[in-house]
């Protein structure tokens, strides 16, 4: 990755009650595809996300998920182009529907991040496509 996000291209943002948070990509030299989200909440921000191929071999969806002082925990997703949909099954409480991007075409991917809640641990992941 380049030095920082500074020159990270905002792809995609959202709230959810005072959580806000905005995607940001950077294609790597070796072509690997490093995606952060950006939260924040009150005076609490954090800045994480995964890096690597665009997409694992063989698999539709890259999913990194975390936690930050202050900040719900977060999950942010990349995925293919012929994805439509992604619902985030927890082991309790109601699912959660990501929103996606459209395809951005500098990278041929869709992206999403949702805050998730405190107490629940993300089971599955449901791709529409």
């Amino acid at each position: 990755m380049m030095d920082g996000v500074a020159n990270m291209r905002e792809v995609w943002s959202g709230e959810a009650g005072d959580v806000r948070w905005k995607i940001l990509v950077e294609r790597g030299e070796g072509g690997e595809v490093f995606s952060f989200v950006r939260r924040e909440l009150g005076p609490a921000h954090a800045t994480s996300g995964m890096g690597g191929p665009a997409l694992t071999p063989g698999h539709m969806v890259n999913v990194w998920t975390g936690v930050a002082t202050g900040l719900p925990p977060f999950i942010l997703v990349r995925t293919a182009a012929a994805v439509l949909s992604v619902t985030v099954q927890l082991d309790r409480g109601d699912p959660i529907e990501l929103h996606l991007s459209p395809v951005i075409d500098e990278f041929g991917l869709r992206f999403a991040a949702s805050p998730l809640p405190a107490d629940a641990q993300v089971i599955d992941l449901q791709i529409g496509h």
